[in-house]
């Protein structure tokens, strides 16, 4: 009703931060301009209202993805991609980027669309076919080097994947360099 005074201060949310990049690189003119910023005005404001709800909650049942979240799940694919060897569980890496484990899997989910165990198997796979194109390495080599310690699990997603064998695909790598 406008007769109490409200502040509200908080880091943007992904979608507004996409809102505002929206509202300010508009490139129409006149009254369609007029028209769509006050549209996006809105759309900020009704956004940020729905962080502060959000807010409201505690920190593991927040829905809402903020910036500052994002550079976090950014840091945590680095350390993945880093640490493919040695990577520990979930609660860890979580705690090591500073978030909790909820909102790990939640901005996983939201940003790469999948969760964090799949997102460390996918690059797994992908960094196993990359050893096996470039590298010397042999199966168990690079099993190890992926953070699998057992072949035979290994063999298994892989052919899942990409329906062929580890050694099977290395053979047909290696054909294909030396020709």
């Amino acid at each position: 009703n406008g007769v109490n005074k409200f502040f509200y201060k908080t880091e943007f949310s992904l979608s507004i931060s996409e809102l505002i990049t929206e509202f300010t690189e508009c490139e129409l003119e006149g009254f369609m301009k007029s028209v769509f910023l006050e549209g996006k005005a809105y759309e900020i404001l009704v956004s940020q209202l729905q962080l502060y709800l959000d807010d409201l909650n505690t920190p593991e049942k927040r829905k809402i993805l903020r910036k500052s979240t994002v550079v976090s799940l950014k840091e945590a694919v680095k350390i993945i991609s880093e640490e493919i060897e040695t990577i520990d569980n979930i609660n860890v890496l979580a705690k090591r980027v500073g978030l909790n484990q909820n909102t790990l899997q939640v901005g996983f989910k939201h940003l790469y669309k999948s969760s964090v165990n799949d997102y460390i198997k996918n690059y797994r796979l992908e960094k196993a076919k990359e050893l096996l194109e470039l590298s010397d390495l042999n199966i168990t080599e690079i099993t190890y080097k992926i953070g699998i310690n057992s072949r035979s699990y290994f063999s298994k997603i892989f052919k899942k994947r990409y329906g062929i064998t580890p050694k099977a695909y290395q053979n047909r790598a290696r054909k294909t360099k030396s020709a």
